[in-house]
């Protein structure tokens, strides 16, 4: 059962979980992003995570905005959170398990649907703009004090 979000974060969702054509090798692909309600870190960075067997489909992350996205760089990385990622997803959304108990493939109409997460090969992920009247830059600045 999915955690409810504040008034702000149901705006969010609302914003973010809209219908989209994005470009995938080319070929134009309807999606709709989904948000997950944990905040990790400070939440500056709004990040876009796709399992590669559910691809174009994807999930929309608020990240610390000290986190990088590439692996090669120093910690704090995205990719060092990855299992912390992935189990607020599966707490929020489910697993979509790809074998039953005997290690047997299931088939395709067994399996829990999007969003519930699919890990069998792994994930790539990328920045992603905030819609527009989000985000860290369109929160007031602090009043100054003299």
């Amino acid at each position: 059962m999915p955690e409810a979000m504040p008034d702000d974060d149901a705006a969010l969702k609302a914003a973010i979980e809209s219908p989209e054509t994005i470009l995938l090798y080319g070929v134009p692909r309807e999606r709709t992003p989904v948000l997950v309600s944990k905040v990790f870190g400070n939440g500056a960075k709004l990040v876009e995570l796709a399992p590669v067997n559910s691809i174009p489909q994807c999930y929309v992350l608020r990240v610390d905005g000290s986190w990088s996205l590439s692996n090669n760089d120093p910690e704090p990385t995205l990719g060092s959170h990855t299992d912390e990622i992935v189990q607020a997803i599966a707490d929020e959304f489910g697993i979509s398990e790809s074998e039953d108990d005997a290690g047997e493939p299931l088939p395709d109409e067994e399996r829990a649907p999007w969003p519930a997460i699919d890990m069998e090969i792994g994930v790539y992920w990328r920045a992603r703009t905030w819609p527009e009247g989000y985000g860290p830059a369109s929160k007031p600045a602090p009043a100054a004090s003299a």
